[in-house]
């Protein structure tokens, strides 16, 4: 393995969008356990939010809507960590994600608490709906994660999937957080750990597109080849992920006109997902967005 080849790769920032590779980290068994921990540890904020806040925001969502008997469809849904809470509260929750490790400790979760909650493993744009719903949730910026092309169809389906008088709740975040977004390119020499169980090299390319208000962190994954491992004269090849994480960063007013060009408007707007109400410099943008159609 060559550390200059990889370095000299990521010195080149690539196009916006040139690639999708959000299921790569779920398909692969060590990094989709990796993650399902993040997603469970209630301290930290890499994967979901602290356990206190979703506790927090889900009182409050439930506050809102009145989710006992509600249809709610909780989009990339993950181990169940607002589904299930809905679904403790009375509302008729089908929960979409397509990490099967993720689903799985769902389902688990729902059978222990001895709830009923339709899981479905598979990816939410392809989702096609068999019965309206009357709230639509996706929780932790993973609308800016999408591209352009699917940020639509997932607006798309949104509207076609509400019932009249449906609501969609979601967060983004902010141009205020894209300030924080350094870039550079990184090397790191790792003993074991989030993407390999084995020693291996982190790469990180951090990017800014100014024009887009968009983010890219990059993260391409050495895990290098050992002899004996396919053969006692060969040397396995070298393992490599090569990881695009984008994101999108919003203000109120981008987001507005993305809505309302898929045919939404903003019916609220919140700092979070407990309804903290919004200030000029807030790190999340929250909405409550209905059909232009439902409009009074």
């Amino acid at each position: 393995m060559n550390i200059d080849t990889y370095l000299r790769m990521l010195s080149v920032r690539p196009e916006p969008y040139c690639a999708y590779t959000a299921r790569a980290m779920w398909d692969d068994e060590h990094v989709s356990a990796s993650m399902l921990a993040l997603h469970l540890d209630g301290n930290t904020e890499l994967a979901s939010r602290p356990m206190e806040f979703i506790e927090r925001s889900a009182a409050w969502i439930d506050a809102r809507f009145s989710l006992s008997g509600l249809r709610v469809a909780d989009f990339g849904c993950g181990p169940g960590l607002y589904s299930n809470r809905f679904a403790a509260r009375g509302a008729r929750v089908t929960g979409l994600d397509f990490s099967r490790r993720s689903i799985e400790y769902a389902r688990a979760a729902a059978r222990e608490k001895g709830l009923d909650v339709d899981y479905r493993c598979l990816n939410y744009l392809e989702f096609e709906p068999d019965r309206p719903f009357d709230l639509a949730t996706m929780i932790y910026g993973d609308f800016g994660a999408l591209n352009p092309a699917q940020r639509g169809r997932m607006l798309d389906l949104w509207r076609g999937c509400l019932a009249p008088g449906g609501s969609v709740l979601f967060d983004v975040f902010s141009a205020e957080t894209f300030g924080c977004v350094q870039a550079g390119v990184e090397h790191f020499r790792r003993p074991g750990g989030f993407w390999s169980p084995r020693a291996h090299h982190e790469f990180l390319g951090t990017y800014r597109y100014e024009e887009l208000n968009l983010g890219l962190r990059r993260h391409v994954v050495v895990v290098p080849g050992e002899p004996g491992r396919v053969g006692p004269d060969r040397i396995e090849p070298d393992r490599v992920l090569d990881i695009f994480n984008w994101l999108q960063f919003y203000t109120p007013e981008s987001l507005e006109r993305e809505l309302a060009d898929h045919g939404f408007r903003v019916v609220a707007g919140f700092a979070d997902l407990a309804g903290t109400p919004p200030g000029p410099a807030d790190p999340v943008i929250a909405v409550q967005a209905a059909p232009v159609a439902d409009r009074a």
